[in-house]
């Protein structure tokens, strides 16, 4: 999927008819995603891609919730192995996966219930890459300090909270 640039932005007017300064607001967004695209790695750009599939595709959307939000949130590798399993069951394992990654999560899922500290560090570990820079932990400093310094610039920022406790992410 493109990478939408600053040019090629359209802006819902109910709502920014709603804000006090409307070509402030339009200007801040414009410089937001102007300074972003410019600061983007290659590495950056795949993993927007990859989110955008995820984005695109349902069944992929609705895994990838599933994964983030379920199966992170034990601390026992066995009950999150049974969630995999349950999850992959329910969910299914979309065609928009890559082959690896479609074989894997069915090996895995498989493999997990009944070996789950051979499958479940190595599931951990592959969530938390793919989801690097998209969901962020509550106690990560540089969160916060990001969260502090958008507040300081005029800005509101919505976060939604996977899983634990949403009273620990409030700015």
């Amino acid at each position: 999927a493109p990478i939408v640039s600053a040019s090629q932005m359209v802006f819902d007017e109910n709502v920014i008819d709603t804000v006090p300064d409307r070509d402030l607001a339009t200007r801040r967004a414009e410089r937001l995603l102007t300074d972003s695209l410019a600061a983007t790695t290659r590495r950056e750009r795949r993993q927007q891609q990859r989110l955008a599939g995820v984005v695109q595709d349902e069944a992929l959307r609705a895994l990838t919730f599933a994964l983030t939000d379920e199966v992170l949130r034990f601390g026992s590798q066995r009950r999150s192995a049974a969630r995999l399993r349950t999850i992959v069951r329910d969910v299914g394992v979309p065609r928009s996966l890559g082959l690896l990654d479609r074989l894997s999560l069915r090996i895995g899922s498989t493999l997990a219930p009944v070996m789950p500290w051979a499958v479940m560090p190595l599931v951990r570990s592959r969530i938390v890459r793919e989801s690097n820079g998209v969901v962020l932990s509550a106690d990560d400093p540089a969160f916060a300090g990001h969260l502090a310094k958008r507040a300081r610039d005029g800005f509101r920022v919505n976060v939604n909270v996977l899983g634990g406790n949403p009273q620990r992410c409030r700015s």
